[in-house]
């Protein structure tokens, strides 16, 4: 009888051993699960937060990118309207000259203009003078002209070359007693860029 009962104590005490060791061991592993868990939560975490801070980097890429373009579309906008406000003013100017003309002045009126002509309008120039220097001047004539509006028709910002049109409003005087009459012309100019210059290449009267 001691001895069964010797056997009894010692089972009960290797089962109480095992169950403190399952205890323990259950324990620790789901402290372990805890601690993977928490270490996947902050992994994702990070991720995302990268994530967003590359979205971010790429909205404000975006954004920088939008405004370089935005400003170079206002360079060149201002830049054309520039070049243009040039034109006008250069067309408008030469029109009153060329257009304010007395027989008594030997075409002071163009060759006052030659350093706003290009060298193919220059040549018109001479000989247009060489055709007419010989004409009758025994009737006193003159010309004088006032712009009063104008248009630019063609612009190619590349090849440096406009047109324009001028409306000049004239007075024309003839004659002694002096006969006067004044009527609206256009100016039709073609003009081109030589360096820093807008210079006309041709101009006809319509």
């Amino acid at each position: 009888m001691p001895s069964k009962q010797k056997f009894i104590a010692i089972a009960i005490i290797i089962l109480s051993i095992l169950l403190v060791a399952a205890l323990v061991a259950g324990y620790f592993y789901s402290k372990k699960e805890k601690l993977e868990t928490n270490q996947n939560t902050n992994t994702k975490t990070n991720q995302v937060v990268n994530t967003n801070k590359t979205t971010a980097g790429n909205t404000n890429n975006a954004v920088a990118t939008n405004e370089s373009i935005a400003n170079t579309n206002t360079e060149q906008a201002s830049k054309t309207e520039d070049e243009q406000k040039a034109i006008t003013k250069s067309a408008r100017f030469f029109t009153e000259r060329f257009g304010t003309y007395s027989n008594e002045n030997n075409f002071s009126n163009l060759t006052s203009l030659k350093d706003y002509m290009t060298g193919e309008m220059q040549t018109w120039t001479d000989n247009f003078i060489a055709q007419n220097k010989d004409k009758n001047k025994d009737v006193y004539y003159s010309l004088v002209s006032q712009a009063v509006s104008s248009n630019i028709t063609e612009y190619n910002e590349e090849a440096k070359t406009a047109k324009a049109e001028v409306v000049a409003m004239q007075e024309e005087t003839t004659g002694l007693p002096q006969k006067v009459i004044t009527k609206d012309r256009t100016l039709m100019l073609e003009l081109k860029k030589e360096g820093n210059a807008w210079k006309v290449n041709s101009a006809q009267w319509r």
